[in-house]
């Protein structure tokens, strides 16, 4: 690609040669696996209050997993409740999210692999939401750039059995849901949807919400997608060449659809979806399910549309 930005191989080697500041950024090229907590439904307080105190279990589970000499500081997560609100009365996306998954939106701590011995070289850096909304699904993400695959089984095995311990919702989530290039693989595109009225664009975020869809993030997108849809020229999206475009991204209860919305300077929208693959894409049970709500999602923007 024309322009390519160049891979910071410098701080790379740094980071694994011991440097302090170990945060791995975009277009480092580590590994990564990553999930969602998808939340319980509330209909009071009192099931509300239950759900954070199991969250909280699950933040001191990850405290006892930190290197020595912060292990005693408790994480800054930030607990947001929402007094038992039913998702179907929240009109308007609370927006308040960090975009992406770098600077401040994530907390991070790291955890040695080697126990009895620091090993600068074998580490997982675990990045984490800092903010926990009860009606929000919540990030938990393993970076790595040298460490067995054993130990990283191993923690990820550790953390499924808290979250089912603790009786949280923990699901595997896909790399392109927090991408922003959603065509990352031509053969598995999202479905693209255009809502050319931007008036009926408060709807479509009302009916997201009745289909059982939780806020999952604020991810900012590439702009080259434009070349991809049709009727481009009615929207306005400012310098084709301009900074990504913010947009609002829900996943559906069942951890099996994203839906990205984004909107354009007069308030139209373009609606991408795709299927969480790294859930569903060996069990065909779950497949079939996720087609079921993806037909659900397209009759549903159909009808906002022709209404």
């Amino acid at each position: 690609k024309k322009y390519k930005s160049q891979y910071n191989w410098n701080k790379v080697d740094r980071i694994i040669c011991g440097d302090e500041d170990r945060e791995m950024r975009e277009g480092m090229k580590f590994k990564r696996l990553m999930f969602a907590l998808l939340p319980d439904r509330h209909t009071d307080e009192e099931s509300e209050n239950e759900y954070v105190e199991k969250f909280k279990k699950l933040l001191e589970y990850f405290e006892k997993l930190r290197e020595k000499d912060v292990a005693n500081v408790p994480l800054s997560v930030k607990i947001e409740r929402n007094q038992g609100a039913d998702t179907s009365s929240q009109s308007s996306p609370v927006l308040s999210s960090t975009p992406g998954i770098e600077g401040n939106s994530m907390v991070r701590f790291y955890v040695q692999l080697r126990k009895g011995k620091k090993d600068q070289f074998e580490y997982l850096e675990v990045s984490i939401d800092s903010t926990f909304n009860t009606m929000w699904s919540y990030r938990i993400m393993f970076n790595w750039f040298v460490a067995s695959s054993g130990k990283v089984d191993a923690q990820v095995q550790m953390l499924q059995r808290r979250c089912t311990q603790f009786h949280l919702n923990l699901v595997q989530s896909s790399e392109v849901s927090v991408s922003k290039t959603l065509f990352l693989n031509p053969f598995r595109a999202p479905a693209v949807f255009l809502i050319k009225d931007a008036t009926k664009v408060p709807t479509f975020e009302n009916k997201l919400a009745q289909l059982d869809y939780v806020h999952d993030g604020v991810f900012l997108t590439a702009r080259d997608f434009t070349d991809c849809i049709d009727d481009s020229s009615e929207f306005h999206w400012g310098p084709k060449f301009g900074k990504p475009l913010a947009g609002r991204q829900v996943m559906h209860r069942t951890g099996l659809l994203f839906v990205r919305m984004i909107e354009d300077k007069k308030g139209k929208a373009v609606v991408f979806a795709f299927a969480n693959l790294r859930y569903s894409e060996r069990d065909k049970s779950l497949q079939k399910e996720c087609d079921a709500i993806f037909a659900q999602l397209c009759s549903c923007i159909d009808n906002v549309i022709t209404s």
